[in-house]
């Protein structure tokens, strides 16, 4: 997805806000204000089109820096073993998909 580079940073706080409001109450009983609030913006539709398209462009998003990060583990060229290379890229992928580190501290 191509984003209006005048907006850029709007986007990356709609992305910051989607595992923290999504991953407690699910997608469907997650509202688009939910999201603009977590946001810090008034109004997400400027920037999309529906609550869907949020979601697909920030679950893109996250596939696509995972995949970074698995492929920059996989192209170390200072380990000399496969096997230490898939450890570092199955510990880049696995370790982003740990939902605590996204979530606010339970009271």
């Amino acid at each position: 997805m191509n984003y209006d580079s005048r907006n850029y940073g709007n986007y990356v706080r709609i992305f910051s806000a989607v595992v923290p409001v999504f991953g407690p109450f699910g997608f469907r009983k997650t509202s688009v204000e939910e999201l603009a609030g977590a946001a810090g913006l008034s109004k997400l539709y400027l920037h999309f089109s529906s609550k869907e398209e949020i979601f697909l462009a920030a679950m893109q998003r996250y596939l696509d820096d995972g995949l970074r990060l698995v492929d920059e583990a996989l192209s170390r060229a200072n380990a000399l073993l496969l096997l230490d290379r898939l450890v570092d890229a199955m510990d880049a992928w696995f370790g982003r998909l740990s939902l605590r580190s996204h979530l606010p501290p339970s009271t």
